[in-house]
């Protein structure tokens, strides 16, 4: 009983850190949970993010243009 109560203020933390920051993924949510005092691994955070169908959003690397100068006689 205890686990499932942690478990479900621990996901009350997670969601918030979620919506604070989209692009966290399980590390760095852990990392932030840390922060706040909470001690759980990243395992425990990665069964959590799975069972509320969180994932973090993949950012677009933006498109790099290379400009080659060929110094030809």
């Amino acid at each position: 009983m205890a686990f499932q109560q942690r478990d479900q203020i621990l996901k009350g933390h997670l969601l918030a850190v979620h919506r604070s920051r989209l692009f966290y993924g399980y590390p760095k949510i852990q990392a932030a949970l840390r922060k706040e005092g909470f001690h759980a691994n990243h395992n425990g955070v990665y069964r959590l993010m799975k069972g509320l169908n969180i994932q973090s959003v993949i950012r677009k690397n933006d498109d790099i243009s290379i400009a080659i100068v060929c110094d030809s006689p």
